[in-house]
C-alpha cells in the first residue's frame, strides 16, 4: 500500500519518546558484545532485556565508511518504502538524525488481520533509531501482541508479561516475536548497507516539509511518500500524489511543483 506520510516536523510528543542520550552508544554496544546470538532459520536473535521493567530490545547495527546523515537518510527512506496501514512514522527529528516508527508484524492467519489458531497472531511496537559515524542505534519497545488463546476474542498483551509467564503458549509467541523484529532488524541492516540512491542533501527544505526545486526523488519521497502514480517518458516524470500536488522530474530533478 503506498503511503502519504506526515512525518516532516519534530512533533511535539518527542519528549515521550526515547532518545538517546551521550552515553548510550557505548552501552548499547558492550551489551551486544556481552550477548551470544543464537540462530533460528538463518536469523541471527537480537533478544530483549528487561529496562526499566519493561522488556526491550536494543541493539547497534555496524556500517562503516558511511556518514551518520546518510545512515540517517537511508534508514528514513527503508521505512518510507515498507510503512502499511496503521503504521506511522511518530517522531523525526532532523537535527539528531533520530527518528521512532510504528510497526506491525503479523504472522499466519494473523497476516490478514484473522486471529483464529494458534500460529495467528500479530504485534504492534515502537522503533527509535538514532544513526552515528559508522552504524545505527536502535530501541524497540512498547510490544503489544494479538493472538488465540481460548475463546472467541482474540488475547491481548504486553512482551513483558509474555516473557515473565511460564506458560508454553505465551512463550511459543513471544518467541515469534522475537524472530519477526531480529528479521525486521537484518533487513534494515541489509538495506542501509546497500543503498546506492541520490544522496539526500536539502535538509533545510526536509525539516520544512517542502519540496523545491533541485531535489532529487529520493529527498522529495522522504517529504511526500511515495506517489499515487507515476507518469512520464524519457527524461522527464511526473509524480501525483493528489489532484492538487504534482511534482514533475526533469533528469532526476525536481523542475516544478504543483499545487
Amino acid at each position: 500500500m503506498k503511503i502519504r506520510i506526515a512525518i516532516i516536523a519534530i512533533l511535539s510528543m518527542a519528549s515521550a519518546m526515547p532518545m538517546f542520550g551521550g552515553d548510550d552508544l557505548d552501552e548499547v554496544i558492550n551489551a551486544n558484545d556481552k550477548q551470544k546470538r543464537d540462530y533460528v532459520d538463518g536469523v541471527a536473535m537480537v533478544r530483549p532485556e528487561k529496562s526499566d521493567g519493561e522488556m526491550v530490545v536494543t541493539d547497534f547495527l555496524e556500517i562503516p565508511d558511511k556518514s551518520a546523515a546518510d545512515i540517517f537518510a537511508s534508514s528514513l527512506l527503508r521505512y518510507v518504502d515498507i510503512l502499511d496501514e496503521g503504521e506511522a512514522f511518530e517522531m523525526v527529528d532532523y537535527s539528531k538524525h533520530s527518528f521512532v516508527v510504528r510497526r506491525n508484524y503479523k504472522s499466519g492467519s494473523g497476516s490478514n488481520g484473522i486471529i483464529s489458531k494458534k500460529d495467528d497472531m500479530s504485534f504492534t511496537c515502537l522503533i527509535a533509531y538514532k544513526a552515528t559515524e559508522g552504524g545505527l542505534m536502535l530501541k524497540m519497545y512498547d510490544v503489544t501482541a494479538t493472538f488465540k488463546e481460548k475463546g472467541v476474542i482474540p488475547k491481548k498483551s504486553s512482551l513483558t508479561k509474555l516473557m515473565a509467564s511460564d506458560k508454553e503458549l505465551y512463550q511459543f509467541v513471544a518467541e515469534r516475536f522475537v524472530w519477526l523484529n531480529s528479521s525486521e532488524i537484518a533487513e534494515v541492516l541489509d538495506y542501509v548497507n546497500t543503498y546506492s540512491g541520490p544522496e539526500v542533501t536539502h535538509w533545510k527544505d526536509i525539516a520544512r516539509g517542502e519540496v523545491v526545486v533541485g531535489m532529487n526523488e529520493a529527498e522529495v519521497k522522504i517529504i511526500a511518500g511515495n506517489p499515487s502514480s507515476v507518469h512520464g517518458s524519457g527524461n522527464s516524470s511526473r509524480w501525483l500524489y493528489d489532484n492538487s500536488f504534482v511534482v514533475i522530474f526533469t533528469n532526476g530533478k525536481v523542475s516544478k511543483v504543483v499545487k
